[in-house]
């Protein structure tokens, strides 16, 4: 909530975006042609900013988190802006759940273009008040969930030679 609330936040998360649009505008995609990202936990903070310029912009969008009732809402708004998007609910800690993910959007929309790696956990107090078997669940979101998007897509990639991976750490 801070941050969607916080205009100097957001203003860097779209200059960066914006960045990471032209580099793919001008280097792999037709003008012409409405390309597909899948954002990872796209509801809120720098996924649903990243989610709004994307919409914006054209592209068709898969919405993946665990929170299926505040991406759907988030699939709403986006095709209120002439865009295609479809919400799944996925944790990316799964890789069954990941791949179910990308099954269900190349189905939908025939590739994926870019991979916007945005889910994350963190854990807030003092190292010294942390227990060894905190780490473990920051761990698999964040650093095996991103490798089970990768791994799941790279066939993908693969075929259409234009993929892009784009990995948040915020």
């Amino acid at each position: 909530l801070f941050v969607m609330k916080n205009s100097w936040w957001l203003t860097k998360v779209r200059r960066f975006f914006d960045l990471v649009l032209r580099k793919l505008e001008r280097k792999s995609f037709p003008k012409y042609k409405a390309n597909t990202v899948l954002i990872t936990v796209a509801y809120q903070g720098i996924g649903r900013a990243t989610t709004l310029l994307f919409a914006e912009k054209g592209y068709n969008l898969v919405l993946a988190a665990r929170q299926i009732d505040r991406l759907e809402a988030l699939a709403a708004e986006v095709r209120t802006l002439g865009c295609d998007a479809i919400a799944i609910s996925t944790d990316v800690k799964d890789p069954e759940q990941v791949n179910t993910l990308t099954e269900t959007a190349l189905a939908h929309y025939g590739s994926i273009d870019v991979l916007i790696n945005n889910a994350g956990v963190y854990l807030l107090g003092s190292v010294e008040d942390c227990d060894l078997s905190d780490w473990p669940p920051i761990i698999d979101t964040n650093l095996w969930g991103y490798i089970h998007t990768i791994n799941a897509l790279i066939p993908n990639f693969s075929i259409s030679v234009k993929g892009q991976i784009v990995n948040v750490g915020s």
